[in-house]
């Protein structure tokens, strides 16, 4: 029996994994165990851990030492994980280890995983965010990495950039897929139930995290946002929970004062994913810097609009409309985004789509699992 770990550190990503690891917790040959950590054990992020408790039994925590989220608080945090991720994985020895995307919890599982000689597969490599500090991570985890999962050409062409053997590579496609073809959508008088709002009408559907790399300044940039946003009154705005990022409690409470002067303004610590999902393709429009902006909201056919830095360098599909953060220009690209809903195709989806279970039949194959032993492809 094969001994398959994941970790989860965030309600984004446990959304993503969530179809690939249902269907791996179906196989009889294989053991899955959930290591959570990160935001999902904060009760100011929606104590999410108590959702995946519901989905799987075998889970292990490792609960970050603050909410605070100035640097020296992140600081703190950052020899905590990779201390217990060393801990953990020296014991459980699991066969390989399942990591998505780039966070400082995620970048200190891969060490750890590492150190005790453990496979790594990464889902979602090669991409780039250059206002964001996951970009070197993210680079790191592929390095630490023997299986690849991207989610298109460009990103399979920059992971062998980096060195990694083709044969290592698969482009399965964004893992938002699986939620997709599987998802039962709400409707708006249910989300309504669900939100506790009395009518949902035209809204804006706004997540905006903190920039963490290069020139930053966030206090100034949540500034500008909201003051653009004042501009759009015959919309509502559901605001989501920024990432437990340096600067995110800054954020947090601009918009917590912004929502108690606009009536028309709404903040929700965690949708998880159907309610998520469900927003997004009722909503006129997605706003701010979050990912799900340049990945899902293209393939629902909703317009974005993406202000600064921190998504920068990622595919964009013709539905995103980028800004800088500069009040006018957000207020000049909103309006322009508005305009341009209904008009693109969205992609019809079909169970071949499915990235998770393309990743299962490569994790299925023994010569994988069993080597752990790279080298590095030149590209001559």
């Amino acid at each position: 029996m094969k001994k398959i770990t994941a970790v989860t550190s965030s309600r984004a990503d446990y959304y993503l994994l969530k179809p690939l690891l249902k269907k791996l917790s179906l196989h009889k040959d294989i053991n899955l165990e959930i290591m959570v950590t990160g935001s999902h054990l904060l009760s100011n992020h929606g104590s999410t851990v108590a959702d995946i408790r519901k989905d799987f039994a075998n889970i292990h925590t490792i609960k970050p030492l603050t909410n605070k989220t100035n640097s020296t608080a992140i600081h703190k945090n950052l020899p905590h994980y990779l201390k217990h991720f060393l801990e953990f994985f020296n014991k459980s020895k699991p066969d390989i280890l399942i990591l998505l995307g780039d966070r400082y919890e995620i970048f200190f599982a891969a060490v750890a995983s590492l150190f005790n000689a453990i496979p790594i597969a990464h889902i979602h490599g090669g991409e780039v965010t250059h206002g964001a500090i996951d970009d070197p991570m993210r680079h790191s985890i592929t390095k630490m990495s023997h299986l690849h999962f991207v989610s298109n050409g460009t990103y399979k062409n920059r992971v062998k950039q980096l060195g990694e053997e083709p044969n290592s590579i698969f482009n399965v496609g964004p893992m938002v897929i699986d939620n997709l073809l599987d998802l039962k959508f709400y409707n708006k008088s249910e989300l309504c139930d669900i939100l506790n709002i009395k009518q949902l009408e035209e809204f804006l559907l706004v997540t905006f995290h903190p920039e963490t790399y290069g020139t930053r300044d966030n206090s100034r940039n949540i500034a500008h946002f909201l003051m653009a946003l004042k501009e759009f009154p015959n919309h509502q705005l559901l605001f989501t929970a920024p990432n437990l990022d340096q600067d995110a409690n800054l954020i947090r409470d601009a918009i917590n004062i912004f929502v108690a002067q606009n009536p028309n303004a709404y903040f929700f610590e965690s949708l998880g994913g159907q309610c998520y999902l469900s927003l997004m393709r009722h909503a006129s429009c997605v706003v701010g810097n979050s990912s799900s902006g340049i990945i899902e909201a293209p393939l629902l056919n909703i317009p974005t609009v993406n202000i600064g830095s921190r998504q920068s360098g990622r595919d964009m599909s013709e539905t995103i409309f980028s800004s800088l953060c500069k009040t006018s220009d957000i207020i000049k690209t909103l309006k322009k985004a508005l305009r341009y809903k209904g008009i693109h195709k969205s992609k019809k989806l079909s169970k071949k789509d499915s990235p998770s279970s393309k990743i299962i039949k490569v994790l299925q194959n023994k010569d994988f699992l069993l080597k752990n032993h790279k080298k590095f492809n030149d590209i001559i």
